[in-house]
């Protein structure tokens, strides 16, 4: 057994099971078939609807879950004269080619190269946040052709793709892709699905109505691309979370946008070799540009004391401009 496919197995088989139990007996009873060079499209289909039910996070945290109880995996050559059947049933590779709805599982397989192949397959807009996620997850492959085959196949299906769907996503990518290590020229998959303005507003819909969640973050993130610019006003006033009115009124107050980008050293004392680990930002300017005076004497009414605090920094800061300071 080689080394990924023993991964694959242990995830699940030491008890980290995320995926509800009847779709994990379901990928079992497929796995079986698979191996066996057989696949039933009614199993396989019920697995892909279910797919479609679960949470987009699942696409990353349940991975190597979905390849281990699936046996989605290169097969050894069989080496025991009881396997000699094996030899003549259709590889994973046959089977893809004659069954195409295979793709949706095979972007989860260890095979790159089935990676690759089934991403190629995808032509139509994705059925899912959780597709999407999958997808974009590809992106940071750590096989290079896989990486530039999922470029290529979010440039067909995104814009087909229902903007709930891709804004749902967006929530739990944004969070998590600049962890990446991988990630590339492949952001221009984030980048043109923030860029159509549907999908913006959806997300933006999302932020001012989420009560949990790092919605402070995820605005930060999505910021660095303009299409959300023109829902900074609504969303320093009434989004729910205060953490996103401070951010919204912020960006409003300082007429520019930054997002942090990962981190950088900096030194204290260069001679004794002294220095600190630091966030490190990226900016951009933000269009329209808002009334600094209003956008400052908003804040100062705000119920929350974060938002207010917001407002006198810029009352501070932008004090010798304002025309308004007395009112403020």
């Amino acid at each position: 057994m080689g080394g990924i496919q023993l991964h694959c197995l242990m995830v699940w088989y030491l008890g980290y099971r995320l995926l509800p139990e009847p779709l994990g007996a379901q990928l079992g009873d497929l796995g079986k078939s698979l191996a066996k060079g057989r696949v039933s499209i009614d199993n396989l289909r019920a697995i892909v609807a279910q797919f479609n039910d679960l949470e987009p996070a699942l696409a990353i945290s349940a991975e190597n879950e979905i390849a281990g109880r699936a046996e989605l995996y290169r097969r050894s050559r069989p080496h025991r004269w009881w396997d000699i059947l094996r030899l003549f049933a259709s590889t994973d590779t046959e089977l893809l080619l004659r069954t195409p709805e295979l793709k949706e599982l095979f972007i989860f397989h260890r095979d790159g190269r089935l990676r690759e192949a089934a991403l190629n397959l995808f032509h139509d807009g994705l059925s899912s946040s959780f597709f999407v996620t999958a997808l974009v997850l590809r992106g940071n492959d750590w096989v290079q052709e896989v990486r530039i085959a999922a470029a290529a196949c979010a440039r067909r299906v995104l814009p087909k793709t229902a903007p709930d769907i891709v804004a749902a996503a967006l929530l739990v990518l944004l969070d998590r892709m600049w962890q990446w290590r991988r990630w590339g020229d492949e952001a221009v998959i984030i980048d043109a699905a923030l860029s159509r303005p549907d999908v913006a507003s959806r997300l933006a819909e999302k932020l001012r109505l989420a009560r949990t969640g790092p919605t402070a973050r995820l605005l930060r993130r999505a910021l660095h691309q303009p299409t959300l610019d023109a829902h900074l006003l609504a969303l320093s006033q009434t989004a729910f979370a205060p953490a996103v009115r401070a951010v919204a009124l912020q960006a409003m107050i300082e007429g520019h946008a930054s997002w942090r980008v990962g981190v950088e050293y900096r030194w204290i004392d260069k001679s004794m070799g002294k220095r600190v680990i630091v966030p490190k930002f990226e900016t951009r300017s933000i269009h329209p540009l808002y009334p600094r005076e209003l956008a400052i004497l908003q804040g100062a009414q705000d119920r929350s004391a974060a938002v207010r605090k917001i407002a006198a920094a810029g009352a501070v800061k932008y004090r010798t401009t304002l025309a308004n300071l007395d009112e403020i």
